[in-house]
């Protein structure tokens, strides 16, 4: 048991040093300043001028408490919501990402700060042709989403300890939201709820 842990942890903390190598900056010629492009965090962008605009939408938005509360309920009832991630292709350039990423970690904040519920996500810079340097997500485009941000739930299973993850697509909020996004997020995560 304890080689078995042994060996997750270091697949867990390759996979990390993987993705943590995996964004670069690339000069965006209509903004002209650089932007992420791969697999990045907040604070990987959060020196760059783009950044004062989504740290203003951060601070303003302001998310439906009892629709947060209906997600964390729903979130601590089902175990199965532990194998769900939300991956978000953003474009830096983009006046759409700009202002949906920022309410985005602004929910998944209050959820994890308010309710102790923690939902898993990553961000993936993309450039203007909406490539990410990601061939699993570089493929998802014009077939999936074709607009950023493109918010994808899904749920993954791993095969065991050393394999890769299997993904699949539970549901989408791309560019805009139909009514915000913990409105759409509660809507995806009740229709998956078997």
């Amino acid at each position: 048991m304890k080689k078995i842990v042994f060996i997750s942890l270091i697949v867990c903390i390759i996979s990390n040093y993987t993705y943590s190598q995996s964004f670069r900056w690339v000069e965006d010629s209509v903004m002209s300043q650089q932007i992420p492009v791969g697999l990045c965090t907040w604070n990987d962008f959060s020196s760059h001028d783009f950044f004062a605009e989504m740290q203003q939408f951060y601070d303003d938005y302001q998310p439906q408490n009892l629709v947060l509360k209906q997600i964390a309920d729903l979130l601590k009832e089902n175990e199965q919501f532990s194998k769900w991630e939300v991956t978000i292709v953003f474009g830096a350039w983009c006046s759409d990402s700009r202002e949906q990423l920022p309410a985005w970690k602004k929910i998944a904040d209050q959820l994890q700060t308010d309710y102790q519920v923690t939902f898993s996500y990553r961000l993936i810079g993309c450039d203007r042709s909406k490539q990410t340097d990601i061939a699993e997500y570089d493929t998802l485009v014009d077939t999936l989403f074709s607009r950023v941000p493109a918010f994808i739930f899904e749920y993954v299973i791993p095969e065991n300890p050393t394999a890769s993850e299997k993904r699949f697509v539970k549901g989408l909020i791309e560019e805009t939201p139909n009514a915000s996004i913990e409105d759409d997020m509660l809507l995806i995560l009740q229709q998956n709820i078997k």
